[in-house]
């Protein structure tokens, strides 16, 4: 029999998960766009076969029934329908307000808040959570959660920056120091200075851990 090259696979429970985007941002024509994804919303539709029932007169059961199951198919699909209205209005938004992200890159982000997106396109900011959680924008730079767009911000000599983009920096900084053991929180406040971002050390030190990077003692 064949030798497999991977034993323990056979008692691997762990299956690959593979992130399907809800919208796009292209590039056409030099412009950014913005593609929904249509292909996963479900197709609803009540069946045309049991319509005609509806105007059984003898069975009043199965007409009550009947229309209760389309009252539900038009309430699940007018559901679906603004759901899809709003994530547009947000990605519109997105689009504009993080322009020079879909434009540049991942180092562009800047700050922007759940709050601030529901007042200015005037949806409900708990509303707005729910229909981003779990979206998934597909960039040339790669897939993302809507939830990153939306952050704290930090002072820099330019104006303020994104929190999540002083974390790519710390983790750019600690990657490409060549001797990482050395690199103090501290220090690494330091460095952002010297960018123009000031920041505690302490903030240094939260973020760090929320990137899952060990102290430089234990590094």
């Amino acid at each position: 029999s064949l030798l497999e090259p991977k034993p323990a696979r056979a008692y691997s429970s762990v299956e690959n998960s593979y992130v399907i985007a809800d919208v796009a941002i292209k590039r056409v024509d030099g412009s950014l766009q913005l593609v929904i994804n249509d292909d996963i919303i479900p197709d609803i539709s009540f069946n045309d076969e049991y319509k005609k029932f509806l105007s059984v007169k003898n069975n009043p059961e199965l007409k009550r029934y009947l229309i209760e199951k389309e009252e539900r198919a038009v309430s699940l699909l007018t559901s679906i329908r603004y759901r899809q209205t709003n994530l547009e209005k947000v990605m519109k938004r997105l689009l504009e307000v993080q322009y020079d992200f879909f434009d540049k890159g991942p180092g562009h982000l800047v700050p922007y808040t759940l709050k601030k997106l529901s007042e200015e396109i005037e949806v409900n900011s708990g509303t707005l959570s729910r229909i981003i959680n779990a979206k998934y924008v597909q960039t040339e730079w790669g897939v993302f959660s809507l939830r990153i767009f939306f952050s704290s911000s930090l002072r820099a000599r330019e104006g303020d920056v994104s929190s999540n983009t002083v974390k790519d920096m710390i983790m750019e900084i600690i990657d490409s120091y060549e001797d990482s053991q050395k690199l103090s929180d501290q220090k690494i406040v330091e460095v952002l200075a010297k960018r123009g971002i000031k920041v505690a050390r302490r903030t240094v030190a939260k973020y760090r851990k929320k990137l899952n990077i060990l102290s430089s003692f234990h590094r």
